[in-house]
């Protein structure tokens, strides 16, 4: 997905706004899948959960 979205939305940047771009971009899908997944396992160990 990160490659995708870096791809995607890559407006010309270069040097280190390149770097930049490309680092926070990685990090902040990191730290949306990391979220993503403590929600899942918080919900899958909950008692009389729907999901």
């Amino acid at each position: 997905m990160w490659t995708g979205f870096a791809l995607g939305f890559y407006t010309g940047q270069s040097g280190l706004a390149l770097v930049g771009y490309a680092v926070l971009t990685l990090l902040a899908h990191v730290v949306y899948g990391v979220g993503l997944g403590l929600v899942f396992e918080y919900f899958r160990t909950r008692p009389g959960s729907i999901v």
